[in-house]
């Protein structure tokens, strides 16, 4: 097996996958336009909401087509520190995914630049140029940056074949302009978007950022990449999800669709825990037991959903202004999803201009939507969690009143 698929993409996870092969095609296609060298090269931007498949899709793609090209996955995400921590990880990342001659743990240090028997020795004179770089009291941290994208143009170039190279959460790459001296990053990453043979996929669930990125007229990026937005799951899709995970009747599946409204991480814990709790229990699934499951698993202690959830609200939040009255917009759409703008203010006890300036930075953030004119929230699984955490209920079951109250948003 292709070495960093054995953590990165484990049997257990792959089994799951479902639903995507119109756009693992349209990826597959702008490959093989590299390797045939006919038309121009396309590089990729896959949006999407957090948790929906984005990742998933990119493992799948790597496990099918690694090789005939060399894949690169670097999660910008988990990189990102000051400019230097966040290129030596870079750097090192790709030599692991392009070589991964020995473990993980050999390609962590710096020293493993110097090391030729971890890479293609013909790439030393550029690693040690990087490595005196690094050596540096003051490191040129816009050289650091620059040396990313040159090793990955080189490594294509050493080995001829295509390098795809997917650059997952990218839009926390911006947090780098922050640092004197680097510039504007996305301009380093423009020049490099026709290097031959690598080809960019960048991805990120912060929707709204991500467009900005790439539609703003005054970005180095803007009308560079080709977007690929990921949504959740058809009704048929999620119900071969959970057919996947458990044997249930055609009733419980669509029902599972329904209240998860097709996202494909709530399916897999939702029927999860129903099929554990219908084995416990030894009975059928039955509409109020799956109610149940999914109290428990979006409000309960130790639901997996509820966990989620709480990550999702508090990491949308730390990226807006106005925490403290996005909040109370939030409980009031828990409580009266649809609602219009001048509904809201009037509840909140603002003017309008108030008002609308919250609900921009919640769509800004992927929190709400608007839709004919009237505001929800744009997952009802979340909209269930705030409703409950406005009561600070944290319990491990709930009886049937507390949740037929709570599931009737859905």
């Amino acid at each position: 097996m292709y070495y960093p698929l054995k953590t990165f993409y484990p049997p257990g996870e792959r089994e799951l996958f479902v639903n995507r092969e119109q756009e693992l095609r349209r990826m597959e296609f702008i490959l093989e336009e590299v390797i045939t060298k006919k038309g121009s090269k396309e590089n990729i931007a896959i949006l999407g909401l957090r948790r929906t498949g984005k990742t998933m899709l990119i493992k799948e793609f790597i496990r099918r087509n690694h090789t005939k090209s060399i894949p690169i996955y670097l999660n910008v995400q988990r990189m990102m520190g000051e400019p230097a921590d966040f290129s030596l990880h870079f750097i090192l990342t790709t030599l692991f995914w392009a070589y991964h001659k020995d473990s993980e743990e050999k390609y962590l240090a710096r020293t493993a630049l110097l090391n030729q028997k971890l890479y293609n020795p013909d790439l030393h004179p550029l690693l040690e140029s990087i490595f005196n770089e690094y050596e540096k009291r003051n490191p040129e941290y816009q050289v650091l940056i620059e040396y990313c994208f040159v090793l990955l143009r080189e490594i294509a170039v050493l080995e001829n074949r295509p390098v795809p190279v997917f650059l997952d959460e990218f839009q926390d790459i911006m947090h780098l302009n922050r640092f004197k001296g680097i510039g504007n990053v996305l301009a380093i990453f423009r020049e490099h978007l026709n290097d031959e043979n690598v080809v960019f996929c960048i991805s990120g669930s912060a929707v709204r950022m991500m467009e900005n990125i790439l539609n703003n007229t005054d970005s180095p990026i803007f009308a560079q990449l080709s977007k690929i937005y990921i949504r959740y799951l058809e009704k048929e899709a999620s119900k071969e999800l959970v057919g996947k995970i458990a044997d249930f009747d055609n009733v419980t599946a669509d029902l599972i669709y329904r209240y998860t409204s097709g996202h494909p991480e709530y399916i897999r814990h939702i029927t999860s825990r129903l099929k554990e709790k219908t084995v416990l229990l030894d009975v059928k699934p039955s509409r109020m037991l799956l109610k149940e499951v999914l109290v428990e698993e979006v409000l309960g202690a130790g639901g997996r959903i509820n966990d989620l959830c709480n990550y999702l609200y508090s990491n949308s939040l730390e990226r807006a202004r106005y925490k403290a009255p996005l909040k109370s917009v939030l409980r009031i759409l828990s409580n009266d999803p649809y609602l219009t703008q001048s509904q809201i203010a009037k509840l909140l006890g603002k003017s309008q201009g108030e008002a609308r300036n919250y609900l921009l930075a919640l769509e800004e953030i992927d929190l709400v939507a608007k839709e004919d004119g009237k505001y929800f929230i744009i997952d009802p699984l979340i909209g269930l969690w705030i409703s409950g955490k406005e009561f600070g209920i944290e319990r491990l079951t709930f009886p049937k009143k507390v949740t037929e109250r709570y599931i009737k948003h859905l």
